[in-house]
């Protein structure tokens, strides 16, 4: 029985010596909470629910909570604006009496009434208060309620490696877009057309009536297999597609590091080789369907890629003959094609376009879309006054594309000179066929 008493004691004595450590730490937090308010750094009834929770979700002692002091403190002070502190977010300045708050381990700066812009440098002019207050009206007025699945509205059907990502990524800021979040690529019209459009039904989100559905496939523009553009139009025949075409040299190069990274083209196998090798092989015969029917031009290609399935990352930028199975069956008001190296030059130009072909209200505006000095891209970045901020609750930070996009295109690569004018060559014949057809001449190389 002893021994039984003395483990009891040296339980007791641990659970003593836990709770003197909390108050201890609790006494500490207080502390910190106190000279948050002698700095009159957040309003009274905010600050100790605040820093509690920072406090207690994220295991901070004492002297971490000081730090949170420091990077909650308004901008428009000196050393603030002015004197970086060990990284902290708000050691870049509010300006014109801001203050900076932190959000997500990045500052937002609470703008004064007529100010605006991620570091409220900008006046607040009529173009971005009539935004606001359409967005405001579009916001406050969607029903959450009645909210069913249904079929989409609009798809992006490719081009593989041309930007169909970028196009769905940023017309989802849109608060009138829904995209399946669960599925990147339904991949439903041409890998799981047998399970139904019950089942593509249920892949979609749930939304209200007054809001658009988008999903994309790269894969539908010119992928087997051939009778997909009209299985689409069967199946949502007042659908609308957006098409992105790109430089079809950059895109193969582009391809052909995707199929390495997911295996389709085995690790060894070098770019210019492969190249040089479907150019021998298949060069004679894709020339000569210059001079056949559109029909026949796209079946040799779609026969390629049946027998021989990486044929693609060279055949694909063949866009004229895939383009023809869709301008037979959709209209020019609903099928909007877009040229990749204008998506990446302009993009805030092109989703003021995207949103007249969707009939949707311009709320993403060509202003919202910013430079990213890092990678060279668009990213969106929103400006919004104070009170859009506080009403809606816009605390919109950069959006870029993910690091994986554009890996290709934004840096030099070690292709040879050889190989670029080998397939600027071989290109040319066929894209001056789709210029013509679309009565308009891309940038390209």
């Amino acid at each position: 029985m002893k021994w039984k008493f003395k483990i009891a004691k040296l339980v007791v004595i641990v659970i003593a010596c836990f709770c003197i450590v909390y108050l201890v730490r609790d006494e500490d937090k207080n502390i910190s909470i106190n000279e948050f308010q002698q700095q009159n750094i957040l309003p009274r009834s905010t600050e100790s629910s605040m820093l509690n929770q920072i406090a207690v979700t994220s295991n901070l002692d004492s002297d971490d909570v000081k730090g949170e002091k420091n990077r909650l403190k308004p901008a428009h002070e000196p050393h603030a604006a002015h004197e970086p502190r060990d990284g902290h977010p708000c050691s870049s300045p509010c300006q014109n009496r801001g203050r900076c708050r932190i959000w997500k381990e990045r500052y937002t700066c609470h703008c004064d009434e007529g100010w605006m812009g991620r570091d409220c440098e900008e006046k607040l002019d009529e173009k971005h208060k009539k935004r606001e207050g359409l967005w405001a009206s579009v916001v406050n007025s969607r029903s959450t309620e009645n909210l069913s699945r249904r079929f989409p509205d609009v798809i992006g059907i490719g081009v593989e490696k041309c930007g169909t990502d970028a196009v769905i990524s940023f017309l989802k800021h849109h608060p009138l877009v829904k995209v399946p979040e669960q599925y990147k690529e339904t991949q439903f019209f041409n890998k799981k057309y047998e399970r139904g459009l019950k089942y593509y039904r249920s892949l979609m989100p749930k939304v209200a009536n007054d809001e658009i559905v988008m999903e994309k496939t790269p894969a539908y523009f010119n992928f087997p297999p051939a009778d997909i553009p009209d299985r689409i139009k069967a199946a949502l025949p007042d659908v609308k597609l957006i098409a992105v075409l790109c430089d079809p040299v950059n895109r193969t190069f582009s391809d052909y590091v995707h199929e390495k990274i997911i295996g389709g083209v085995h690790a060894k196998t070098l770019y210019g080789d492969m190249i040089s090798s479907y150019l021998d092989k298949y060069r004679r015969n894709l020339t000569k369907i210059l001079q056949k029917t559109d029909t026949d031009g796209y079946d040799y290609i779609d026969s390629l890629h049946q027998r021989d399935k990486p044929s693609h990352i060279f055949t694909t930028g063949i866009y004229y003959y895939a383009l023809q199975r869709w301008t037979k069956l959709f209209d020019a008001n609903k099928l909007h094609i877009i040229s990749g190296e204008d998506l990446i030059s302009q993009t805030g130009v092109e989703m003021e376009k995207l949103q007249d072909f969707l009939e949707i209200p311009k709320l993403l505006l060509k202003e919202d879309f910013v430079r990213n000095k890092n990678t060279g891209f668009f990213c969106f970045n929103p400006k919004w006054s104070s009170e859009a901020k506080k009403s809606m609750k816009m605390y919109h930070h950069e959006k870029c594309l993910t690091k994986s996009k554009g890996r290709t295109r934004n840096k030099a690569t070690n292709v040879s000179s050889e190989t670029i004018k080998s397939l600027q060559d071989f290109y040319r014949p066929f894209n001056e066929k789709l210029f013509k057809f679309l009565n308009k001449k891309m940038n390209w190389q």
